[in-house]
């Protein structure tokens, strides 16, 4: 074989792998393309997880207070009810007492007329 035989094949060898050079760049940037365009529709969808977790998270604040709220009015009625309810018995025990009270002045002022 000649030299320029020797040559030609290795050019044509050395353009075999620049064509394969090519094709691997080419796929090696369509992959990169691929996951930059997954990597953004990652961020979209960890973006749009975040804003539905947020308001998630408001929501349950809401729902929190609005319970302790509520569990506090209920704790400030029954206070209420508890006062009203002793108010109510020492009234009753006075009424009671001061119509006893009465009725056996009363009784005793009636007691006299007919004594005498």
């Amino acid at each position: 074989m000649e030299l320029k035989e020797v040559v030609e094949k290795h050019e044509e060898r050395l353009n075999g792998h620049d064509r394969e050079i090519g094709r691997l760049d080419k796929r090696t940037i369509a992959m990169q393309e691929q996951i930059n365009s997954s990597l953004v529709r990652v961020d979209e969808s960890n973006r749009f997880l975040r804003e539905q977790n947020m308001k998630q998270m408001d929501q349950n604040n809401d729902i929190l207070n609005a319970v302790l709220n509520r569990n506090s009015d209920s704790d400030k009625r029954a206070d209420e009810l508890k006062k009203l309810n002793a108010e109510n018995r020492w009234k009753l025990i006075l009424g009671v007492a001061g119509a006893s009270s009465l009725i056996t002045y009363l009784l005793d002022k009636i007691i006299e007329l007919f004594a005498h």
